[in-house]
């Protein structure tokens, strides 16, 4: 039985419905940390680029995927992940932000699936990732780091 299984009841208050969005957080990115990010999404998963890249495949110079200006448009990176929707936004190079719709994490396969990639994620970068409250990276809700079987919970972020 996963851990998302066995601590459901635990878990699932972290995703309630309130309308606000939750964050993955990689935080202190350089661009090959994008890159073992990205190839990591295009070896597990299908994914759709929205915005300035609408390319069908991973762009050669990952830059590209970055705004070149304050009027530029911002790419987003869709990825389904056993029915929950996970947006990538390439906003700016130091950190890699990811978003999901809590109220699509209704069960525990759908959160097995979550931790799952964000296990891989942090594998393959090699770094620290978290999932927070929207645009909150300090408010961290669950914490892998890279190696580590289990994922950290800290009760409602030790926000609410």
């Amino acid at each position: 039985m996963s851990e998302a299984t066995q601590r459901w009841s635990v878990f699932e208050p972290e995703f309630y419905r309130d309308g606000i969005l939750r964050d993955i957080y990689v935080l202190k990115t350089q661009l090959q940390d994008w890159a073992a990010a990205l190839n990591f999404v295009a070896g597990r998963s299908r994914f759709e680029f929205t915005g300035a890249w609408q390319g069908t495949s991973l762009p050669s110079d990952i830059e590209r995927l970055f705004p070149t200006g304050p009027e530029s448009e911002v790419t987003t990176l869709s990825v389904d992940l056993c029915g929950v929707q996970v947006n990538c936004h390439f906003f700016t190079t130091d950190e890699i932000e990811f978003d999901i719709d809590p109220a699509e994490v209704c069960a525990p396969s759908k959160l097995d699936g979550l931790f799952a990639f964000m296990k891989g994620l942090a594998s393959s970068v090699g770094k620290e990732v978290i999932l927070t409250p929207d645009n909150m990276p300090k408010i961290v809700i669950f914490r892998i780091r890279p190696g580590a079987e289990e994922i950290e919970h800290i009760p409602c972020g030790g926000f609410f």
